[in-house]
């Protein structure tokens, strides 16, 4: 389904527009990071489910969870199962954080003990790195605002609801039309969890969404899902 395949065509619209290729990110980081960044040319990316924000994966996912419910979907699924059978694999998801502000107070106090560093990066430079190694990556500015949120949650129900359909197999129909109205739910959710293209949409898509408490941050970040490499020069 190429409509999940651009990120971008529903989140860039809710972006500011004055970050270009010449845009400096920063990069904060300790001693050690440094050194390996200079000394071996690499960057290290991190698993999206050990990011710092221990609500980096729940709280976008719950908002999901929740409003779905609120639509009619996932009844018959509790939290757990939910995230458990749509999404068991987080550590193919990997982020490289960066950040609009050179001098980030927050950010000095997380990285800053005696030892912090703060590494500046062409985003275009970034991209054509990331690019030159065959990487499929994401990038853009970390969204805060709630409302904004909401809108991006309610089109990945509009759209899950309105394609899914398309994609499952006759075997698949068949089955769902054995189901009563209350299975159903549950039936479409373990079918969702074998779209790829429709789960790379969602992990994505709310790679983006972070709690406004998360602000100062003012963050930009690569996002790319793919089988676990460690890391890439």
């Amino acid at each position: 389904m190429d409509e999940y395949k651009n990120i971008h065509k529903d989140i860039e619209i809710y972006k500011e527009k004055d970050i270009n290729d010449d845009t400096v990110l920063y990069h904060y980081t300790n001693a050690d990071a440094l050194i390996n960044i200079i000394k071996n040319k690499q960057i290290w990316l991190s698993q999206r489910e050990f990011m710092n924000d221990k609500y980096e994966i729940e709280y976008p996912m719950k908002k999901l969870y929740n409003d779905g419910l609120l639509k009619g979907n996932f009844q018959d699924l509790k939290w757990e199962s939910f995230l458990k059978t749509l999404f068991p694999n987080w550590d193919k998801q990997y982020i490289f954080s960066l950040s609009l502000d050179k001098d980030s107070l927050h950010q000095w106090s997380y990285y800053g003990k005696n030892d912090g560093y703060c590494i500046g990066f062409k985003k275009g430079q970034l991209k054509r790195m990331f690019e030159t190694k065959n990487i499929s990556f994401e990038d853009g500015r970390v969204i805060y605002d709630g409302s904004v949120h909401d809108i991006l949650i309610n089109k990945i129900i509009e759209k899950c609801n309105g394609n899914i359909m398309l994609e499952i197999t006759d075997e698949q129909k068949r089955q769902l039309s054995e189901f009563n109205e209350e299975n159903k739910g549950l039936f479409l959710i373990l079918v969702l969890s074998e779209l790829k293209d429709v789960k790379y949409y969602i992990k994505t898509i709310t790679g983006f969404m972070k709690q406004e408490v998360n602000k100062c941050e003012d963050e930009y970040r690569f996002i790319m899902d793919f089988t676990p490499l460690g890391t890439h020069n």
